[in-house]
């Protein structure tokens, strides 16, 4: 009688398990080792974005001209893609990238495989072929298969010939070793129920970047990039959720207490501080802050070779930079702005709370004369001028700040506006956008709250809808082509003093 049960129950689990859609668990498809897996909860994104009509997938007219306008983006192709090739909305989809072969891998549940196939082929110009169990089409560089409910759209890092392609294709749709889900920190993927989920591999990340040749010419010049790119942080993994005109995220960074990025965290921040703000023009785009310990950062090594560098430079070594930067006692703030009246062109503003306010300020005050550049001092503040700009170098209590404006300032300060305030009192590292044009009205916050957590907010002004605005944020961003870096360019001691006149 017990084997009997026992077989009875067997039969049942064999039945469930067959009947499992295999597009219900496509995060089993994607490897452990990727670089990184983004996973998305469609039907919370078409719900709330208001792409979702009645029973249809329609993208507004204000997001319609963004995507025919940046038609390069990767982000764009996923956005215009979806609502077009049948995808069932019920399922959550997978954006992942390898480590070799593809540049990005989606995976996406269709309802319709036949109503997929005729969209794909309508969209591309091409006709769908069978090879490896799978059917495909490739236009360009990019593969689209259909299998088992899954519809798959990937980017090829080179061109390939079509049936390497779409052997490619069919193994990825048929993979049964360990999935990304069964890595610890990137767990939450599946099992949390937010708009947006993500983890990345650091290390994976760390290496795609060294082998970029851009990141490695950046860091021979700048080697405290070092700092950035050679830790032992594990991975990173965040999750965002919408609602109405608000979105909020969280960010992991995950690491052990006690490995060296860690310690590396510990003794260089400094307790969070918003006293820059009354220094920084209320119209910046970008604020962004790093609150520091400058006695122990310029012990560095990385930061000690920069120095080297810096001073070695003509003219720039009698600034005593690693003096400078031993007196900073709280936050570094880097400010930017386009310029209203100059297009293309951008103001800038940076800020630094130091212990030493007057010796740094008199500090570039002697520079600018070593070079023959003599200050106007106009109410307590050392003007000059600097590319067409009107550089202003004074104090705010222990605050020293440097404006680079084309304009004479007439608008209020940052420190009016109690949401910076509050984010900027509590982030050792913070980043505080302000996103305004025609397309967008919104601003993005994300600040470093503990050494291992992050978090923001992302606010759609005028009651607009949050997750279409960042939706639309993120489709405008630029894609970078690494071929549109010149190499045989390096930046020059000559190019680093620039232009510098009194004003």
């Amino acid at each position: 009688m017990k084997v009997t049960k026992a077989l009875y129950v067997a039969l049942i689990c064999a039945l469930l398990a067959s009947c499992e859609s295999k597009n219900e668990h496509m995060e089993k498809l994607i490897p452990s080792d990727v670089a990184g897996v983004i996973c998305l909860n469609m039907p919370n994104i078409v719900e709330k974005s208001g792409i979702k009509q009645g029973d249809d997938l329609k993208v507004p007219e204000t997001l319609k001209t963004i995507l025919k306008d940046n038609e390069d983006s990767w982000i764009c192709k996923l956005v215009k893609n979806v609502p077009n090739v049948g995808v069932e909305i019920k399922e959550k989809a997978y954006i992942y990238f390898p480590t070799k072969d593809f540049k990005y891998v989606m995976l996406l549940a269709v309802a319709d495989e036949e109503k997929a196939r005729t969209l794909v082929s309508h969209k591309t110009g091409s006709k769908f072929s069978s090879e490896s169990g799978v059917d495909y089409a490739v236009s360009g560089n990019d593969i689209w298969a259909v299998a088992d409910g899954i519809l798959l759209n990937a980017e090829l890092r080179s061109a390939d010939d079509a049936v390497k392609a779409a052997d490619l294709a069919a193994a990825i749709l048929d993979y049964e070793g360990k999935s990304v889900i069964e890595v610890e920190d990137a767990k939450l993927i599946s099992n949390q129920d937010k708009e947006v989920m993500a983890y990345f591999n650091a290390k994976s990340i760390e290496e795609t970047l060294k082998s970029n040749p851009i990141v490695s010419t950046w860091v021979k010049e700048y080697p405290i990039l070092h700092l950035l790119l050679d830790n032992d942080m594990r991975s990173i993994s965040f999750d965002m959720a919408f609602n109405k005109d608000k979105g909020t995220f969280n960010v992991n960074l995950n690491m052990d207490d006690n490995c060296q990025f860690s310690k590396l965290l510990d003794a260089i921040l400094e307790k969070p501080s918003n006293t820059f703000l009354s220094t920084i023009p209320n119209t910046m785009e970008v604020i962004m802050s790093l609150s520091v310990n400058g006695s122990r950062i310029v012990k560095l090594p990385q930061v000690r070779e920069m120095i080297k560098k810096v001073n070695g430079m003509p003219f720039l070594g009698s600034l005593h930079i690693d003096s400078i930067v031993g007196a900073i006692s709280g936050p570094i703030a880097f400010c930017a702005a386009e310029d209203p009246y100059f297009d293309g062109d951008y103001n800038y503003v940076f800020a630094a709370e130091t212990s030493k306010p007057l010796y740094v300020v008199d500090m570039i005050s002697r520079f600018a004369s070593s070079i023959g550049q003599d200050p106007e001092i106009y109410d307590g503040e050392y003007i000059y001028s600097y590319n067409n700009k009107q550089v202003k170098v004074g104090i705010d209590n222990n605050v020293v700040y440097i404006k680079m404006l084309n304009y004479e300032q007439t608008e209020g300060y940052a420190n009016e506006i109690e949401s910076m305030n509050n984010f900027f009192s509590s982030s050792n590292l913070g980043v505080y956008a302000q996103l305004t044009n025609k397309n967008i009205n919104s601003s993005l916050s994300l600040g470093l709250i503990s050494k291992n957590k992050m978090s923001g907010e992302f606010r759609a002004n005028n009651n607009g809808n949050a997750l279409l605005q960042f939706i639309k944020m993120l489709c405008l961003i630029e894609p970078v082509n690494e071929y549109d870096y010149d190499m045989s360019e390096s930046i020059s001691d000559d190019a680093m003093v620039g232009e510098f006149h009194a004003f």
